[in-house]
């Protein structure tokens, strides 16, 4: 077992009083990123200000798809909003968020990784997680390579050998 297991316990203090009160849930965000990926630096401010102005639990990426119905393969029924690609709209919701950047409430959706059935699969899993937990998806307004990627398609990549096998 290589996992790490932490516990957090975080306080604030009230600028007022100076008092100190354990936080809650609702304090902490979630994101993930990727290793291959470039952010920029206003990419977590960005994220959460886009996430905080949604009333319901949404998690907020940058690149995400819509599948066609009925679905039959999950690599061919979608149409996909790439992360590069440009968004104008406020608001594009979305079915499937890429996790190669996302963000969301912790007090929105929590999970454990460990107890996903389906290796290599974590856009599928973190689907799974957010239906159980009546999460939506969510793309904000972004210019066009708002993130910029280091590689695409390296031979180890994992998204290349799903695409082998859509079974």
């Amino acid at each position: 077992d290589t996992s790490i297991k932490v516990r957090l316990r975080a306080f604030r203090e009230d600028p007022r009083t100076g008092e100190t009160e354990q936080t809650t849930d609702s304090d902490f965000v979630f994101v993930a990123v990727d290793d291959d990926i470039v952010y920029p630096r206003n990419y977590v401010k960005r994220l959460l200000f886009f996430r905080k102005l949604l009333r319901k639990p949404f998690a907020v990426g940058c690149g995400g798809a819509v599948f066609h119905q009925p679905v039959r393969s999950y690599l061919y029924d979608k149409k996909r909003w790439p992360a590069p690609r440009r968004q104008l709209l406020p608001l594009r919701t979305v079915d499937l968020l890429n996790t190669n950047g996302t963000l969301h409430l912790v007090s929105d959706l929590k999970f454990d990784p460990r107890s996903w059935n389906y290796q290599n699969q974590v856009d599928l899993n973190f689907l799974e997680e957010a239906l159980k937990a009546g999460v939506r998806f969510a793309l904000p307004p972004r210019r066009s390579h708002w993130v910029k990627p280091l590689a695409q398609r390296q031979e180890d990549s994992i998204y290349l050998a799903l695409t082998k096998n859509d079974a």
